[in-house]
């Protein structure tokens, strides 16, 4: 069972990343472009995103890595908006190593159980 979650899991998730960076660069969110305004001379790189909503107010949530500045700081900047307030950005030093991890073991899994001679009699 778990070779089988992890056969279809890599894949997907390795393409939905893929997927989440290009909905990012096709449809950029107002409030982080021009909260990461002050990032000159950067390409923001959507990585995550969330949405939280309770009854008395909404949060909503964009992480990206900023190129070329991540070859020097493997920092994710996330911006943040509290109902309709301006977005808040705080960077998470370090933040894009344990990504970095786990797009990894998602390539090495999709390798291992798509491409690798002998790895696809997993069903």
């Amino acid at each position: 069972m778990l070779k089988r979650i992890c056969k279809w899991a890599a894949p997907a998730f390795l393409l939905l990343f893929l997927l989440l960076a290009l909905y990012g660069v096709a449809r950029p969110w107002p409030v982080a472009t021009e909260a990461l305004s002050a990032y000159q001379g950067q390409t923001p790189i959507l990585v995550g995103a969330g949405f939280k909503s309770t009854s008395s107010s909404t949060q909503t949530h964009r992480s990206y890595v900023l190129f070329p500045a991540v070859w020097g700081d493997l920092a994710i900047v996330t911006v943040r908006q509290i109902d309709h307030s301006p977005g808040q950005v705080q960077a998470e030093p370090y933040a894009l190593v344990p990504l970095l991890i786990w797009l990894g073991l998602c390539a090495v899994s999709t390798w291992w159980f798509w491409f690798r001679k002998g790895g696809s009699n997993v069903t």
